[in-house]
Formats: C-alpha cells, sequence, structure tokens
C-alpha cells in the first residue's frame, strides 16, 4: 500500500508539471527537480524496505547474533545478523539508538520513527559446555577443512561469526604459550568459516555447527594438537573460557601441486554418474596461477573406471566459465582419477604426443591433490571436457533450427564407444559401430540432423567398403579427413592404445561444411605404452579399408617422416613428468595400493621411479619399431 501511494505521489508530481504554462527556460531546472525527488523516494523505499525486514524478523522471533556498525558505497549502516545467518542492513539514519544487554544478550533498537524492537528478549542461558564431534583432520597444503561441535544447552546464543571483532569461538593451539592470553592462536591455519549444522533436508540441528579451518600453506607438513574455545562472560561479569577437547591437525608433507578442494551439500555422497550434486570447489595452485573458488555440481564419470576402482573419477560443471590453473575458461572440467595407471602420467604424456601432431586440439590437464568432503583422495588429474568451444573442439554449435541445406552439415562430436550409453545413438550400417551423439545434447538434436550425421557416417563405410571401384576413385576423400585420421592413427600406434579395436573412448567431430575429422584424442591410463613388436590398430575403425588405399598409405608415410622428431622430443619428458610427481605418488600409494589394480597392467609391482623409466624405454623402442613397420608398408 505504501508503495502504492508513492508511486501516485509522482504521478502527480509529473501531472502539476505538465498542467503548468509551457516555460521552455525552466523545463530543464523542473526536469532536475523531478529527478532529485525520485531519487530521494528510492531512498525512502529502501529504508522502508529494510524496516519492513527487521519488523518481519522480530515478528518470527529471530534471534540477533552480531550487530555491527558498516559504511557500504559511502552510506552507514546497521548490519544485522541472525542465528539462521539471514541479515538486514538498516541504514543508520533509520536508526535512533541501540542498546545491547551483554548480560541477557537482549538488543534494544529503536527507530526513528519512535518504533521500539526488543530482540533476544528472554533470560541469558549461559553456556555449559562445548563438545567436538569430529576427533581428527588430515589434509594437504593449502586445503580448507571441516569439523563440527556441539554447544551446550542446544539453546544458547553466542557470536559465532569470526569476522566480528565481539566473535565468542576460537582455536587454542595445545603447546607452548606465547602469549599471556588464555588462548594461543595457530599460526599455520586458522577459522575461516562458522555455520549451523543442517540436515539433508536443510533444517538446522540445534545446537550443533560446522568450523571450517583453512591451512595457510606456509611450511612443508606439522601435527598439531588445538582446543576449540568458548569465551562468555558469566552472570557475575567475570570472564569465563570454555574448552573442548583435543582435535588432532595433521597437514601432510606438500608435494608442490596445485590442490583442489571440493565439499558438497552436507557432504552427501557421489553415488551415481547421473545425479549432479551440488557443492564448492577451492582450487589453489602456484604463485603464478590464480586461485579459485566457487558453487560447482559434481557427479561421477566413466565406464569401466567407475564401475570397478575404488578411486573414482568425476564430472564437474562450474557456476560460470572460469580459467582453473591458466587453462581457458569453461564451465565443464573432468577429475581424472588414472588408479589403472601406475605412473600416473599415461594420460598426460598421450596427450603431449597428440599435441605434436597436426590434430587441431588436445585436452589439457594439470595434476592436482584432492580433497573431497574433508577426505584426501591423492593424486588426480584435473582436465579439460571435450566439448565443442572456441577454446576447445572449435567448430559451429549447432542449434535446433540449424535444418538448413548449409546449416544442418555441422558441427557434430561423436564418439564410437561399445558402452553405448547416450541417448542419441545408431549402429553403422556397414561394421555395425557403435557411433553416439555427444554434441547437439540431446535436448538440441533434431531428427532431420540426426539422420543427416546417421547418413554421413553410413555413406563413408560404403564408399571404403562397398564400392567396387575403391580404392581407384578415392570418393571418400570428400568426406574424411585423412590427415586428421593418419595423426590419430600415429598417436594410438605410439601410445600402444588398443582401445579402438573394441571401440572405446574413439571421437570423431564435423564442422560445418567440413569433413569428419579424428580426434580429439582420450583415455590413455589402462595397458598402453607396453613394449609391442607389431602395429596393434591398423586394422580397427576404419583403418583397414583406409590402409588399402596405397595413396593413403603413402601419405602415412610421409607424416611419420616429417613427425618423428617431434614423437623423440617426449622421451625425456616422461622421466621429467615422473621426477614431478614423486612426492605425490607417495602419498597416492599409500591411499590406493597399486598391486590391487585390477586388470593389471603388468607394472604394479614395481617401483615408481623403475616403473616410469619401462614406461619411457617401452615408448623410445616403439618409436624405432614403427620406424621399421612404417617403411614396410
Amino acid at each position: 500500500m505504501k508503495r502504492f501511494v508513492l508511486i501516485i505521489f509522482v504521478l502527480s508530481l509529473i501531472t502539476l508539471s505538465c498542467n503548468k504554462e509551457f516555460d521552455p527556460s525552466g523545463l530543464e531546472q523542473e526536469i532536475s527537480g523531478l529527478e532529485q525527488e525520485v531519487e530521494t523516494l528510492k531512498d525512502d523505499i529502501n529504508k522502508l524496505q529494510s524496516v519492513i525486514s527487521l519488523q518481519a524478523a522480530h515478528s518470527s522471533r529471530k534471534q540477533i547474533m552480531s550487530a555491527t556498525a558498516t559504511a557500504i558505497d559511502g552510506t552507514n549502516y546497521l548490519v544485522i545478523i541472525f542465528l539462521d545467518n539471514t541479515t538486514v542492513h538498516l541504514p543508520a539514519s533509520v536508526v535512533k539508538s541501540l542498546l545491547m544487554d551483554e548480560e541477557t544478550g537482549e538488543y534494544k533498537i529503536e527507530l526513528s520513527d519512535g518504533q521500539v524492537l526488543v530482540f533476544n528478549s528472554k533470560e541469558k542461558i549461559y553456556p555449559a559446555g562445548i563438545s567436538l564431534l569430529t576427533q581428527s583432520l588430515t589434509y594437504v597444503r593449502g586445503a580448507e577443512v571441516m569439523f563440527e561441535f556441539r554447544v551446550n544447552p542446544s539453546n544458547v546464543i553466542f557470536n559465532y561469526d569470526i569476522t566480528s571483532a565481539d566473535c565468542s569461538i576460537s582455536l587454542d593451539r595445545i603447546g607452548d604459550a606465547k602469549t599471556y592470553s588464555y588462548v594461543n592462536a595457530p599460526e599455520n591455519y586458522s577459522l575461516v568459516k562458522i555455520e549451523p549444522s543442517t540436515d539433508e533436508n536443510r533444517n538446522i540441528k540445534e545446537g550443533q555447527y560446522r568450523a571450517y579451518v583453512r591451512d595457510k600453506a606456509y611450511t612443508e607438513g606439522y601435527k598439531d594438537a588445538v582446543a576449540l574455545v568458548l569465551s562468555f562472560s558469566d552472570p557475575n561479569g567475570e570472564r569465563v573460557n570454555l574448552s573442548s577437547s583435543v582435535l588432532s591437525l595433521e597437514r601432510k608433507k606438500s608435494t608442490n601441486l596445485p590442490v583442489v578442494v571440493i565439499r558438497t551439500e552436507n557432504e552427501k555422497k557421489i553415488v551415481d554418474k547421473e545425479t549432479w550434486i551440488n557443492g564448492k570447489m577451492m582450487v589453489s595452485g602456484p604463485d603464478m596461477h590464480p586461485e579459485y573458488e566457487g558453487n560447482i555440481t559434481i557427479r561421477g564419470r566413466g565406464n569401466y573406471t567407475w564401475i570397478s576402482p575404488p578411486k573414482k573419477p568425476y564430472a564437474i560443471k562450474l557456476d560460470t566459465e572460469e580459467s582453473l590453473l591458466g587453462m581457458p575458461a569453461h564451465k565443464r572440467w573432468v577429475l581424472l582419477a588414472n588408479y589403472l595407471d601406475r605412473t600416473l602420467i599415461r594420460n598426460h604424456i598421450a596427450f603431449e604426443i597428440a599435441r605434436r601432431t597436426g590434430l587441431e586440439w588436445t585436452p589439457r590437464g594439470q595434476f592436482v591433490e584432492l580433497m573431497l568432503n574433508n577426505v584426501h583422495l591423492g593424486n588426480y588429474y584435473l582436465c579439460e571436457q571435450i566439448k565443442i568451444d572456441e577454446n576447445r573442439v572449435n567448430i559451429a554449435k549447432m542449434t535446433p533450427f540449424d535444418l538448413d541445406d548449409e546449416a544442418i552439415t555441422g558441427g557434430y562430436l561423436m564418439e564410437m564407444d561399445n558402452s553405448y550409453d547416450e541417448i542419441n545413438k545408431f549402429r553403422s550400417e556397414v561394421w555395425d559401430f557403435p557411433v553416439m551423439f555427444k554434441e547437439p545434447e540431446e535436448d538440441v538434436l533434431q531428427p532431420a540432423q540426426f539422420e543427416y550425421m546417421q547418413n554421413y557416417i553410413n555413406r563413408i563405410e560404403y564408399l571404403l567398403y562397398k564400392d567396387e571401384r575403391f580404392p581407384e576413385n578415392r570418393e571418400y576423400t570428400s568426406m574424411l579427413d585423412e590427415i586428421s585420421f593418419i595423426d590419430g592413427w600415429l598417436v594410438m600406434e605410439l601410445t600402444g592404445n588398443t582401445e579402438p579395436s573394441i571401440p572405446r573412448s574413439c571421437y570423431f567431430y564435423k564442422d560445418r561444411n567440413g569433413l569428419l575429422k579424428a580426434g580429439p584424442m582420450w583415455d590413455f591410463d589402462y595397458s598402453t605404452f607396453k613394449e609391442n613388436n607389431d602395429f596393434n590398430c591398423i586394422g580397427s575403425l576404419w583403418y583397414d579399408g583406409l590402409f588399402a588405399d596405397p595413396v593413403f598409405v603413402n601419405k602415412a608415410k610421409e607424416r611419420w617422416t616429417l613427425l618423428k622428431p617431434c614423437f623423440e622430443e617426449v622421451i625425456p619428458l616422461i622421466e621429467a613428468c615422473g621426477d614431478m610427481l614423486l612426492d605425490s605418488e607417495i602419498l597416492d600409494t599409500r591411499i590406493w595400493d597399486p598391486k590391487d589394480a585390477t586388470p593389471p597392467n603388468g607394472d604394479e609391482a614395481l617401483p615408481y621411479k623403475e616403473a616410469c623409466k619401462l614406461m619411457r624405454d617401452n615408448y623410445e623402442r616403439r618409436i624405432k619399431t614403427l620406424d621399421r613397420l612404417i617403411r614396410l608398408l
């Protein structure tokens, strides 16, 4: 009703202005006056809304936790934080006085219009005890961890806003006192937030709280014991400090890798690949990379790697496009577990090999330490997910309306994978290959677009295997990019990747008005970089048909001769990458025993450096073997 009156008032001013005799010289002055009046009305509305919010909190019998005078954008406010963490910003101009009784915890707020609102007006209840519900925490450099505690009785009101000078909670490091204060504040970590604990339905658990501690990354590692201290004044005005039992903190030795800390909402478990779970993520990297902290959703990912191994991979979706550890901004990322890889570096090295070819894009990644819901899960590979994007697979992003003769030609991101688990999929006509649409996704892809790409794949197979004039006419080259398929084949042969023979994790894409291209490369953690004296995928996918074409064979030979020096550049990178992960591998092996890997790679029982050396030696021998085999094609 008040808002309606204000609007009528503004309209009245405008009407009065319009009824006056027109005076060009005074028009600008009148407009300026009206603008000032509107700004004043906006300010009055803001004040009115804040007072209404305060009255609503009073009617709901909310309890004030803290009230602080703060300047925001040049305007003074009284910022009132309630026990349920809701906040009211009350302009100082509407507050006549604020009185807080330290004995009873009562707040009395008198407004400029004469209203007096009293909060926490009940008999003061004093804390009787504070108990920890978490006994120990183990974490890595820069991580933020959480522990829960309970204050008795459960209806005690106290200030747990750690940004407030009057906060009642603090950490006390047990050991040699360095000050004359009761509380010996820790140096290597600090409290960053305290909030009420909630259940799965977000209902507050009365008397129970969560405290968040963040490591300051000052030292290599430490073991500490701390207590949580609750300070208050008793009925006689004497200062009382209640201490909890001992909380054990262990910061593992630094591995010099970036740290990813993920906490799901209410520590909810990630149990499948379909359900996105809300959470928060913090990424702290080396000094050259900015830190990230924000809201995410997370779920499981992978096929065999999700179902069987205990160390799980994850898919992550950020709220907004962000750069992580120097990689180009995007919403979608993955955390690869590399559990089946004794060296932990096979995917990374395979991507390095791929980047030395003419393949247009290969995923970038960074090795990290992962903390999930207070648990250190060891070494992970934070990696770009294969998506259509200007910084990833840079092809046209299709819409449901791309249906004309040109627009319908792309872009498409496809995968051949025997899991056959996408919504939009088909089996190819000649070889019965499992072909799936990765993009456009199911809410975009139209039947006409589906049919176009299905016909395109089937036509390639027909030209390679059914056309009696093949390979003389080489008509398939009007649909398939030979160089990308040669480069993709070389990466598979160099790494010994046998997944094309299944097939599994074999990606292809087609831009608008473009040819079908091989890539991006993906999934090299299992059964790769082994000793092999023959081709391993020359008969996989369509390669038996392609290698039946003498022109294609000659191009493959030329490509090998050109790229071989580039492939040799990777040899020293294997050892260097392994050395970089020496400390991280030690921690990872304490969590996940590589000898438990099933199916085995054959190097699980080797010490880490020996496993990396074997990988290096096998790769170096593989270059020599392929040099001999390709020359004989």
